[in-house]
């Protein structure tokens, strides 16, 4: 393991494009827009109906917590409300208050690692405690049981 940018990251160093000023580009956003369409299509996650649900490891990495996993159902929408490439986490165990949930090209960076995880790099702005994080998902299962 090895220590990037202040974070605890997994030996398969997932690259931190952490925003400098925790502000997203639309040239940053459309970046993470690619990386997590091609994360779907490289996995095959989308069922017959178009629906993206599946099963992963999820493995957090905080400014106050490092490699915190768990295994989840993942939700990723290409039509949410912004439109824009939602992922969300599915875990009742996984406490909201002290890992992020809930993702957007919008407002954190996408990128695939060499082994095919998605690597989701950003900053929490309401939640300062929980401040610059990593989160690796690791496909486990591309077909989820019923959220």
């Amino acid at each position: 393991m090895n220590i990037f940018g202040g974070l605890l990251v997994l030996e398969k160093v997932c690259v931190m494009s952490i925003v400098k000023s925790y502000q997203m580009t639309e040239e940053d956003q459309q970046e993470s827009f690619v990386q997590i369409k091609r994360f779907v299509e490289l996995h095959k996650l989308t069922d017959d109906v178009g629906n993206i649900r599946f099963d992963a490891e999820v493995i957090y990495n905080t400014v106050s917590c490092s490699g915190t996993q768990y295994e989840s159902k993942i939700g990723i929408e290409f039509n949410s409300y912004d439109g824009f490439g939602q992922l969300e986490i599915f875990a009742k165990e996984i406490d909201s208050n002290v890992f992020p949930t809930t993702f957007s090209a919008f407002f954190q960076s996408y990128t695939i690692d060499d082994d095919g995880n998605l690597c989701i790099t950003g900053y929490h702005n309401l939640k300062p405690h929980i401040g610059r994080y990593v989160v690796v998902v690791r496909v486990i299962n591309s077909r989820a049981t019923i959220i």
